[in-house]
């Protein structure tokens, strides 16, 4: 298994550090997680994420960005 850790990028650039990470099998399964809790985030406080640019990087322990999940990308209407 290995560690993933869910950055936060803001808008304005700022990165919100994961520090501790989380293991999974794989990357996809890392990924899942992230939409899902990018999904609990925006229906929590649905207004605050609006036309937001907040992405989730995923990197592994060493920092290296491996896959990127866009807030606003989780709830495609289309």
């Amino acid at each position: 298994m290995l560690k993933y850790h869910f950055h936060i990028r803001g808008e304005n650039g700022e990165l919100d550090r994961d520090e501790r990470g989380v293991e999974f099998e794989t990357l996809d399964e890392a990924h899942a997680e992230a939409v899902r809790t990018a999904i609990e985030m925006v229906l929590a406080r649905p207004a605050h994420f609006h036309d937001d640019e907040r992405v989730f990087e995923i990197t592994d322990p060493d920092g290296l960005v491996l896959r990127e999940v866009p807030f606003k990308d989780v709830f495609r209407l289309e």
